[in-house]
């Protein structure tokens, strides 16, 4: 049977990298509402995720909604962002729902680097927040804080490499010889 069928295994998800490594980020723009001009120019962790990414870690979706299957298709522009996020804009907008946001090309970024075609066609689209969700715990900052970090919804065919996130129940070593 496949891993989900596995004793003990209970979601079976996966995203672009996984979590605890080296993060992937590109500067973004956000628009609280069009044309207001950017309400948040950061660098926000990049991630893109399959179903039952967030149950996966137990991350609820704490505003808003999570994902759906229309999400996923190659010209959906929506975007799930973490609280880390939503409290950055907090200043501008009582809730980031709504909000737009738009990557910038990142400088000195050459056509022959890894993602910069992606890189390139993001920047020409303004993605729409449908979610928050709640911080991962995973990959803070030096100070132990969550860093912002927006989430694009994936299918496996669609990521050129992807890293696969089982939880198990007990111990995972157990698991480990079967996954």
């Amino acid at each position: 049977g496949g891993i989900s069928e596995q004793a003990g295994v209970i979601p079976v998800t996966f995203a672009d990298r996984a979590p605890g490594t080296t993060p992937r980020g590109q500067s973004a723009d956000v628009e609280t509402s069009a044309g207001a001009g950017p309400a948040f120019r950061e660098t926000p962790q990049t991630w893109s995720v399959g179903g039952g990414f967030f149950e996966a870690f137990d991350r609820p979706i704490v505003l808003g909604r999570a994902f759906h299957e229309g999400d996923r298709s190659s010209v959906a522009r929506t975007v799930v962002v973490n609280e880390a996020f939503a409290r950055r804009i907090a200043s501008a907008t009582a809730s980031p729902i709504g909000s737009r946001l738009r990557y910038r090309p990142s400088p000195g970024l050459e056509a022959d680097d890894a993602g910069y075609a992606e890189m390139v066609a993001r920047s020409a689209q303004w993605f729409e927040i449908v979610g928050v969700v709640r911080d991962l715990g995973l990959d803070p900052d030096d100070s132990g804080n969550e860093q912002p970090a927006v989430f694009h919804a994936a299918s496996a065919g669609t990521l050129s490499s992807l890293g696969m996130s089982v939880h198990v129940r007990g111990n995972p070593a157990s698991n480990v010889g079967r996954l």
